[in-house]
């Protein structure tokens, strides 16, 4: 036996309730979200339902099951198109690592999308794309009682979408060991950070945002761990909209 757990883990079967599941089960002590706030967290549009209806500004999005969209994809199609504009992001509800993510500009593309995202989910989510936009992330520390909220960051990356490649191999762009395995001991130098993966990705730090914008996304970070019933740390992703500073 082991006195407590913690799960290091990413993706299907460990973030998303599974293993915090076993645990319990098994009666280990464990530091991270328990079941119901892994599993929530994990379902997009589970999380998205539950932060609009505690006020918390999300993307307009609407959720897709396989069957509709196979059944007749024409009249799903029409459906997102008559509620959402163009251009949209695709995405599988209940993954990680931007896998299956793809930008959809027009009717043909969100047949593409909806297609390849259904390769990798049963049910798929479909949002509005924020045009001029700029990302932020913010972390927080703390349970659902008591939460501290971290500086805020704003990451760049190669694409509209930050990609699997962005996230874990950089495509040999930047500096620090072999293509597609860790460098040692990554550090920060400057803006960028030398290693491999998300750890490389030049970002700023602190983020070029306003004191109020940064007091309102630290505020919004803080309300959406404590309404997902968080603990340990978690990272909540935000997107500013440029053209109107929406939030």
């Amino acid at each position: 036996r082991f006195d407590i757990a913690v799960p290091i883990v990413h993706g299907t079967n460990v973030e998303d309730g599974t293993l915090q599941g076993l645990l319990e089960y098994l009666g280990v002590p464990y530091a991270c979200p328990d079941v119901t706030s892994s599993a929530t967290g994990m379902d997009k549009w589970l999380c998205k339902s539950l932060l609009m209806a505690e006020g918390l500004p999300v993307v307009k999005g609407i959720q897709m099951h396989r069957s509709e969209f196979f059944k007749d994809t024409n009249a799903a199609l029409d459906k997102l198109i008559a509620e959402l504009n163009f251009p949209v992001i695709v995405k599988p509800v209940n993954l990680g690592s931007s896998i299956g993510i793809s930008k959809a500009e027009n009717r043909d593309e969100l047949y593409d999308s909806l297609d390849t995202a259904f390769r990798y989910a049963s049910k798929v989510l479909i949002e509005t794309a924020v045009q001029n936009l700029k990302e932020i992330n913010c972390s927080v520390l703390g349970d659902y009682e008591e939460a501290e909220a971290s500086e805020c960051e704003e990451p760049f990356f190669s694409d509209e979408i930050l990609s699997y490649e962005d996230k874990y191999l950089c495509g040999g762009k930047t500096k620090g060991g072999m293509k597609g395995r860790p460098a040692k001991g990554g550090k920060l130098s400057g803006s960028k950070v030398e290693g491999r993966g998300m750890a490389v990705a030049d970002k700023k730090l602190p983020a070029d945002i306003t004191k109020e914008q940064k007091a309102e996304i630290q505020r919004l970070a803080q309300e959406t761990f404590k309404v997902l019933g968080c603990a340990g740390v978690s990272r909540v992703d935000f997107l500013i909209d440029e053209d109107t500073g929406k939030i």
